[in-house]
């Protein structure tokens, strides 16, 4: 064999250079730490829920939870004061920085029990207090809880004027026992699990809320912030957060079958149409890397976002790349599932989900895309429990 032609044969079978280097540093890089989050950061993944869904809520966990009932001695007689919460409504904060205002009303009976026989009239009472909202890290869960706290002018006003009962007692009692019949209801949750997170925050925005979360994503883009949400609730995350932690996640979990790992290196997901680019990178001898595109369908399933991928373009290959079957690496390295699993908790589809201990039902009406942004808007119902309020007695 000549000297030319066993040199061309050397370099088509076994003497292109070795990309394991790039392998490795494509892997430091989606794998780096961000760090903690830095001050004045910007959000890439938010919810916003709209007043009209913030008071459903609220109204909702005061009428399972805050039932009172006491029993007043006043000597000659003794009072019971029954109360559930008939009206809640959010308004504007009064003096009290990132938190809510809340104007109560309950509405029940008053009973006496005397020497001389027994009766009721009805009873009413109104109070306001604030609503702070506090970040809980539990593990890699962050939760939002909303607290109540400073009830302040408590009024209780009879159906029948009568003397001798004791309405500035019951005033007394209600500022005293109301705000420790109200649970801290947590508001949302983000599982780190599927979507990790560094820091969350809540923006009280008007009568309502929108809490913002900052993404482990070490390459990440800000999604844009609404002023308000007029009706449901409104959710944004980041396509580029979304593509690192998936690209992280892909070289966590390493290769598999054949030594080969799919990398995703691009993402677009629309309301009804995704593009995934991905790289497959053979990690052993001098390694080879091959470029793909994968288009498909997205949907609204029961489970929430669905990909489904439908065609493969070939792209780009580095020198002594053979062929490799995208879409089973794809499958094996579970890139899809991991996308739509931090969509699922970001963008819910049609759920039942629980909140502060209430059913709810939990449904996106709408997916849209702008710029590096996915949108999805939707609706939450409370589910009525008539009659099963957990209730406090003293």
């Amino acid at each position: 064999m000549s000297a030319r032609l066993l040199l061309l044969v050397l370099a088509s079978s076994g003497c292109a250079r070795s990309v394991i280097p790039l392998y490795e540093a494509a892997r430091a890089d989606a794998l780096r730490d961000p760090g903690p989050a830095p001050a004045g950061w910007a959000p890439d993944a938010w919810i916003a829920v709209s007043n009209d869904a913030l008071d459903d809520l609220i109204v909702g966990v005061l009428t399972e939870d805050a039932e009172l009932s006491t029993v007043l001695d006043a000597g000659v007689a003794k009072f019971t004061p029954k109360l559930r919460v008939a009206e809640v409504q959010v308004v504007p904060p009064e003096g009290c920085g990132g938190c809510l205002t809340v104007d109560l009303g309950l509405t029940g009976t008053l009973g006496w029990a005397t020497a001389l026989g027994d009766g009721s009239t009805s009873l009413d009472a109104t109070g306001r207090f604030d609503a702070v909202f506090v970040v809980v890290q539990e593990g890699t869960t962050w939760r939002v809880d909303l607290q109540t706290k400073k009830l302040r002018n408590v009024r209780a006003d009879l159906g029948q004027s009568r003397v001798g009962i004791p309405v500035g007692d019951i005033s007394k009692w209600l500022s005293q026992d109301l705000l420790e019949a109200v649970p801290p209801v947590a508001i949302a949750s983000f599982d780190g699990s599927q979507l990790p997170v560094r820091a969350v925050r809540v923006v009280p925005v008007g009568r309502s809320i929108r809490i913002e979360a900052l993404t482990k994503a070490p390459i990440f883009t800000a999604v844009p912030v609404p002023e308000r949400v007029t009706d449901g609730w409104r959710v944004g995350i980041s396509q580029p957060s979304l593509l690192a932690l998936a690209r992280a996640e892909a070289f966590r979990k390493g290769p598999g079958t054949h030594d080969v790992l799919p990398e995703p290196t691009a993402l677009d997901i629309g309301p009804s149409a995704f593009t995934l680019g991905l790289r497959l990178w053979k990690t052993t001898g001098k390694g080879w890397w091959r470029d793909y595109t994968v288009q498909g369908k997205v949907t609204l399933g029961p489970e929430g976002i669905e990909l489904t991928p439908e065609r493969v373009i070939e792209g780009e290959q580095s020198p002594g790349a053979v062929f490799s079957d995208p879409l089973a690496a794809l499958g094996e390295g579970r890139i899809i599932e991991a996308i739509e699993g931090a969509l699922a908790i970001t963008l819910p589809s049609s759920q039942s989900a629980t909140v502060g201990g209430l059913d709810t039902d939990v449904a996106v009406e709408a997916l849209e895309s702008g710029g590096t942004s996915l949108y999805a808007t939707g609706s939450l119902r409370v589910k009525a429990k008539a009659g099963k309020g957990r209730g406090r007695n003293r």
